[in-house]
């Protein structure tokens, strides 16, 4: 599986558990909402730092963000 489908999975369940929603998750970015779904959706190819920011956004380690995605939705 693309490693960047992976980290949309995991951004969108996290973000999910966490009750944000794309723009509240944008704004602690420091992004735009269009941002956040083509993270979500596999689209983005993002840097080692912006996933670190992504993670502490969210408030999980580094590592989760690339874990088997779980069936959530």
């Amino acid at each position: 599986m693309d490693i960047r489908i992976i980290l949309g999975a995991n951004t969108r369940r996290f973000r999910r558990e966490r009750q944000l929603s794309q723009e509240a998750l944008a704004e602690k970015i420091g992004a735009d909402r269009a941002y956040v779904s083509a993270i979500e959706r596999g689209l983005q190819n993002m840097t080692i730092v912006r996933v670190s920011e992504l993670a502490i956004a969210l408030d999980v380690a580094f590592v989760e963000l690339f874990g088997t995605p779980k069936s959530n939705d």
